[in-house]
């Protein structure tokens, strides 16, 4: 029976055999780990912190966010876009985000025909029409829209009071999008609503409207009591594991999936999963720049402390599996619920049971293999089509 070694200092992964020589299966390290970069690559937008919903989980919403309501005017956008364009370029990307944008439509439209680098647009889908869903489409901007699932139970911390009308016009609207060519993922908060039936949804949302690039992302805390605040972890990582075997057999791109198994086979290191203050720069409405809206509400806060806290920079986790896989989590979550390691308490075990699971799972499909060439053929054909987004052309 074959055996996978991982080294999670190095990410070097190896298959060994009692019935031919071992080899390492994924690229070999051209990297230093433990470094992060600290380059600006990405400015994140807030076109306008208005929303036409009023989700039970949101987190600007729930946590007292400065300059609720505001959009961001056409002036300052120009502003803004100058600066990214003159010191960024098409090297960098640019995320509008809320709110809901869709809100600020005529500002948006500005940024997506000015900007030179990559567009990603976050949305409810509630406004999106042909319209709208042509020019972002002519400007090939990445869309992220939002669903909780296909039913009342789903989607009712989002819709309500009229659950079911905002889902019949935001999944007909994501389907348009989708139909149309668009770059299109979805974006799903998994809660106590939506745990026990994550299959089923990732099913409908790639066989009925077409998406074949799905998050399902555990909810953010909120200053403000919510359920979403006693999240059930445990839960959301045995559902984590589910989705894997779903993404072999459908193709369908999992976010909480492939960019682990990516770094994993291309021997790269996940060293934070947030760029707020590290490689991305954030604006408010009136364009002052910060790091993250969320923690200007914290009076005091020590963003270096988090910096300090990252897997790749702590001792504490030096000898996890998923030292260089893990990322970190949220800083505001690991402020409001910090763990013996600083982060967010939820992450540790997740990632410690998912790494370990991916690599059971690598081993498990290579068990029988007898040559390199076989195993990277098997590697090519299940994880590869997985790893990265697919963009339904």
């Amino acid at each position: 029976m074959n055996k996978i070694i991982f080294n999670p200092k190095t990410l070097e992964m190896k298959l060994e055999s009692d019935n031919f020589k071992s080899f390492i299966i994924n690229k070999k390290q051209k990297h230093e780990l433990n470094k992060p970069r600290m380059t600006v690559d990405r400015y994140r937008l807030e076109t306008t912190l208005a929303c036409d919903l009023s989700c039970r989980y949101c987190v600007v919403h729930m946590n007292n966010v400065s300059q609720c309501g505001n959009l961001m005017s056409l002036d300052t956008a120009k502003k803004i876009i100058t600066k990214f364009n003159n010191n960024i370029g098409n090297k960098g990307s640019v995320v509008l985000i809320g709110g809901e944008p869709l809100l600020n439509w005529e500002v948006i439209k500005y940024i997506i025909s000015a900007c030179v680098g990559k567009i990603i647009l976050f949305t409810n889908a509630l406004k999106l029409n042909e319209e709208k869903i042509s020019l972002l489409k002519k400007y090939d901007v990445m869309i992220i829209a939002s669903l909780d699932g296909f039913s009342y139970k789903h989607n009712k911390n989002r819709f309500h009071p009229n659950v079911m009308d905002g889902y019949n016009v935001v999944s007909n609207n994501i389907k348009l999008a989708a139909d149309s060519g668009c770059k299109i993922a979805l974006s799903c908060v998994v809660n106590r609503d939506n745990v026990n039936d994550i299959i089923n949804i990732a099913r409908h949302f790639a066989d009925n409207l077409g998406i074949k690039n799905i998050s399902f992302a555990y909810p953010h805390f909120a200053t403000e009591e919510t359920e979403t605040n006693h999240f059930d972890m445990k839960e959301y990582t045995k559902i984590i594991k589910g989705l894997l075997q779903f993404s072999k057999e459908s193709g369908v791109y999992i976010d909480q999936i492939g960019p682990k198994l990516k770094s994993i086979f291309q021997n790269a290191p996940i060293e934070y999963s947030c760029k707020a203050g590290i490689s991305q720069e954030t604006f408010y409405p009136d364009g002052k720049e910060t790091i993250c809206t969320k923690l200007d509400t914290i009076k005091g806060y020590d963003f270096n402390k988090f910096l300090r806290a990252l897997p790749v920079n702590n001792k504490k986790c030096a000898n996890c599996v998923a030292v260089n896989l893990c990322g970190g989590g949220c800083p505001w979550d690991a402020h409001i619920s910090p763990g013996r390691n600083s982060l967010d308490k939820r992450i540790c075990l997740h990632n410690r049971k998912i790494i370990k699971f991916l690599i059971d799972d690598i081993e498990h499909e290579l068990k029988l293999v007898k040559t390199k060439k076989e195993a990277l053929s098997i590697i090519e054909k299940i994880y590869i089509p997985i790893i990265s987004p697919i963009w339904k052309k």
